[in-house]
């Protein structure tokens, strides 16, 4: 259902202005992973720890941080090449 909504809101904002190559494959990650940080935080089953915190919440805390750098960085130069 999660996907089904990412995948709505990246048609939405395709639509309403021309997004650079890219772009629509950042916003999937950064949203999705996202969702999955939300998703490893409710989890109470055991998994490897790294300082104090489950790998998998971490390793997806960082991807979607990553991954809304490359949008930031790909509507930053967009914006500075039309101007």
């Amino acid at each position: 259902l999660a996907c089904l909504a990412i995948a709505a809101i990246i048609l939405y904002l395709e639509k309403r202005e021309k997004w650079p190559t890219g772009a629509s494959m950042a916003t999937y990650i950064a949203l999705y992973c996202g969702i999955r940080v939300l998703m490893e935080s409710l989890r109470i089953d055991s998994a490897q720890t790294i300082l104090g915190v489950r790998f998998n919440l971490l390793l997806s805390l960082v991807l979607s941080l990553l991954a809304f750098a490359w949008l930031f960085n790909l509507l930053r130069h967009k914006v500075s090449k039309t101007s």
